[in-house]
């Protein structure tokens, strides 16, 4: 079994979410953004793709949510314990 990641943003911060391959990244990205939706209507998935979890890489494609994996994807999963998302 495969992972799966998007990126959430909800204005403030990006959040990462990984999840297993046999999930569709649009039915995630859609359940995450329901959940967020009273608190941040804005929240948008920015950027989606596979994730190596054995040596953390971020690549190719969403094509139910037409995003790619960005640069930026793997220090934000990195670093997501220690600054929680936040933009700065």
């Amino acid at each position: 079994m495969g992972y799966k990641y998007l990126v959430i943003d909800t204005k403030l911060r990006q959040l990462p979410i990984i999840f297993p391959d046999i999930l569709c990244h649009v039915d995630v990205a859609r359940a995450i953004c329901v959940l967020l939706a009273k608190s941040n209507p804005e929240a948008k998935a920015v950027s989606a793709g596979d994730i190596g979890i054995e040596v953390l890489e971020c690549s190719g494609e969403s094509e139910t949510l037409g995003l790619t994996a960005l640069p930026t994807d793997k220090p934000l999963i990195d670093l997501f314990p220690i600054f929680h998302g936040v933009k700065y």
